[in-house]
């Protein structure tokens, strides 16, 4: 099993839905952070290769150095979430911020899976074609796959809804999102349909 975990910005969903597996377990939250998910990720079992992609252009790496030098403010749910695992470190830019947390996440990654075989691909964001940015978050399963009505919005991925609630938070608070809808798998269709519910 290939398990994928990416940032829920809505321009990567369109290049998630080109590369993606029909058996790939997807996650997704704020800045592509395996932190997040630790405990998601550490029940996880049969994972043989991992596909870990973060992007450039990232709100949440940004929102996290701005955080970190005191030039922005959010609840302390949202800076524990974006900040703890960099606390003490002299971060110059949001580039080695970015650096930095791709470097830690893998780490953990192979810690947790240590026989997986990885691969890391920052996306360019800026190589892709932009869809009309939707103020619409998503929630859907880790197994879920996307539908053409999800391009352009948020979308977070998880094996359980209280991995990302924070992300949630963050999209609401912090990214201008007005909208939540939750995806759920409809068992009668393959899986890369998506039923959502309003």
């Amino acid at each position: 099993m290939r398990l994928v975990i990416s940032c829920m910005d809505y321009r990567l969903t369109e290049f998630l839905m080109r590369i993606s597996r029909e058996d790939d377990l997807i996650f997704r939250n704020a800045g592509a952070d395996a932190y997040g998910i630790q405990g998601s990720l550490s029940a996880l079992t049969g994972v043989s290769e991992i596909l870990y992609l973060p992007h450039n252009d990232c709100a949440a790496h940004k929102l996290a150095f701005k955080l970190l030098k005191g030039q922005e403010t959010a609840s302390e749910s949202i800076r524990r979430r974006l900040t703890a695992h960099l606390q003490g470190l002299r971060l110059t830019s949001e580039e080695e911020l970015m650096r930095v947390n791709v470097e830690r996440n893998v780490r953990l990654l192979k810690d947790l899976f240590p026989k997986a075989s990885m691969e890391v691909k920052t996306v360019d964001v800026y190589k892709l074609n932009w869809p009309i940015r939707k103020p619409i978050v998503y929630y859907a399963k880790s197994t879920t796959r996307y539908s053409e009505d999800m391009i352009g919005a948020y979308l977070l991925q998880s094996t359980t809804k209280d991995d990302v609630s924070i992300d949630l938070e963050i999209a609401l608070q912090k990214l201008g999102i007005r909208e939540f809808r939750e995806i759920e798998n409809n068992e009668d269709q393959p899986l890369r349909k998506a039923a959502k519910r309003d």
